[in-house]
Formats: C-alpha cells, structure tokens, sequence
C-alpha cells in the first residue's frame, strides 16, 4: 500500500495510519513550516454526483471561480473519496454546508479586502473633515 504525503511524495508507510513520509516531514507540519503540494485531479476520473451536485449549485450562484467555491468542491471531492475516514465523514459534511452556504450568499473572502479597504477610506475621510 503507498500513500501520499502532504509534501507530494509517495511512499510506503509501516503503519495504517500513518500521514507523513518522515519524522522531519511531520514536525514540520505540526510546526507549520510544511509545504503543502497542490493535488491534482485525475482528468479521467468523473466527478461524483456530490462534487457535480456542488458545482451545480455554485455555478448557478455566480461562485464557482471564487475561493470558497473552490474550496467547497474540494470539500465534497474529499467526501467522495473512498479512502476518506469514516470517523471524519460527519465533520467534513458540516464544513461542506457551511463553506457551500457562505459561498453562495456571497460571503467571499475576495471581497473582504475591498470592504475593508472602503471603511477605511470613509474612516480617514470623516477624520479630514471630507465627509
């Protein structure tokens, strides 16, 4: 059995449940400093009806390009999986609907900067007197 490590190199764990291919791979994750190669999707393979499901939903809201769109059919891929955990299903299915939701309201966090960066604008206005 071979497993992929979050750093993208494959290996042969001598446990079940190992995650990381080395000591100094794991400290690194658990100290932050690890990282993490992009997954990449087999072409080949179609989407489960979940992950179609999802993307159905956030191209109808105008959210599939945007980061939490993108995260939320990353979400329902891990769901689908077969080698996902079934002890984190229920935990994945809430992150899912939660990101789903706030991707589809329009919550995205590209947007915060420019809300952000309005306030502060109006802010500094009202200081000078402008407003």
């Amino acid at each position: 059995m071979t497993k992929t490590c979050p750093c993208g190199k494959v290996f042969s764990p001598k446990r079940s449940d190992a995650k990381y291919c080395s000591s100094a791979c794991r400290s690194a994750a658990h100290q932050g400093r690890l990282a993490v190669a992009p997954t990449r999707r087999d072409p080949a393979v179609p989407d489960s009806d979940l992950t179609s499901a999802v993307r159905a939903t956030l191209e109808a809201a105008g959210a599939e390009g945007a980061p939490l769109g993108i995260a939320a059919i990353e979400l329902a891929r891990t769901l689908s999986d077969p080698s996902t955990p079934a002890s984190s299903m229920a935990r994945l299915a809430s992150q899912l609907e939660r990101t789903l939701a706030a991707a589809t309201r329009g919550g995205n966090a590209s947007s915060a900067p420019g809300r952000l960066r309005s306030e502060f604008l109006r802010r500094r206005a009202a200081q000078m007197g402008g407003a």
